[in-house]
């Protein structure tokens, strides 16, 4: 298809050039009868002749700078991406090698202090040593948030002690057919999780009984999926109750299914696999 759509300029002259040929071929009787005529048609041909040439060469001369500045953009795109690549891995090797310089010197300083006899000399010693220790540290990569999913209730300790998940659980089937699910999302680590957004999914098959509140169906979401946003949820922190009335796929019904979402933050590692829970259908 590339090739035909490169040679439809030809063909095109091509085809004008042939026409006008046919022209003066079919006209040809009427020259030979006046013989200005004749002088004409050959003037004629020898500039259907030349045309042809030009148009020809013209065209050729065209695809070839096309082609020549296709490659040089190419070219300048492949350079940029190698220097994009080398500057951030000449980062990455930089701040390896600062954070790496900073934790030797701060050996080398308590190792200072313990052949240092004056209590002067010790003291500012261990400012420096302090001083280099907080550097390291702010250098250093920080670490990420991840957040986890519950149903609700769950075990929700005093602080200081580990939150209990829920992730199984049993709900009755109600008279339309729906289940009530409420879960929510938790932040467990110490770090703030900012611009944060969730992908609710539901089971394949499943269908929402109404409408979830405060949730979104964006353009180009199946109708298991709705959309949360989040600006931040601080460290420790869980976000309040999110509910949906869901309708398990037709008879016969399914013993369980699950329900959970894909997140994307700024500050969270990359979570490339749902976070979910299921639900086991009660039996009347």
């Amino acid at each position: 298809m590339s090739w035909f759509l490169n040679s439809v300029p030809y063909i095109l002259a091509g085809a004008t050039i042939l026409v006008a040929f046919l022209q003066v071929i079919k006209e040809w009787d009427e020259y030979d009868k006046n013989p200005r005529l004749q002088r004409v048609r050959i003037a004629v041909l020898v500039s259907l002749i030349v045309i042809g040439a030009l148009t020809f060469v013209s065209l050729h001369l065209d695809d070839t700078a096309k082609a020549e500045e296709k490659n040089k953009a190419e070219g300048d795109i492949r350079d940029l991406q190698g220097k994009v690549q080398a500057a951030n891995d000449a980062q990455r090797d930089n701040t390896k090698l600062f954070v790496d310089s900073f934790g030797a010197m701060s050996k080398e300083v308590s190792n200072l202090k313990a052949e240092v006899k004056t209590e002067a000399l010790q003291k500012k010693l261990a400012t420096v040593e302090a001083e280099l220790q907080k550097t390291q540290k702010a250098m250093a990569p920080g670490p990420k948030a991840k957040l986890s999913f519950t149903f609700v209730p769950y075990l929700n300790p005093p602080i200081g002690q580990n939150v209990v998940r829920s992730t199984d659980v049993t709900l009755p089937i109600k008279p339309d057919g729906s289940v009530h699910v409420e879960f929510t999302v938790l932040n467990e680590t110490e770090v703030e999780a900012t611009n944060t957004e969730l992908q609710i999914q539901i089971c394949d098959g499943c269908k929402y009984a109404k409408e979830p509140e405060g949730l979104q169906k964006l353009t180009g979401m199946t109708d298991t999926q709705r959309y949360l946003l989040l600006p931040h949820m601080q460290p420790l922190q869980a976000y309040k109750t999110i509910s949906l009335d869901i309708i398990p796929p037709p008879l016969p019904l399914p013993l369980s299914f699950p329900v959970g979402f894909i997140y994307r933050c700024t500050t969270c590692v990359l979570q490339k696999n749902a976070v979910a829970g299921t639900v086991h259908i009660s039996r009347p």
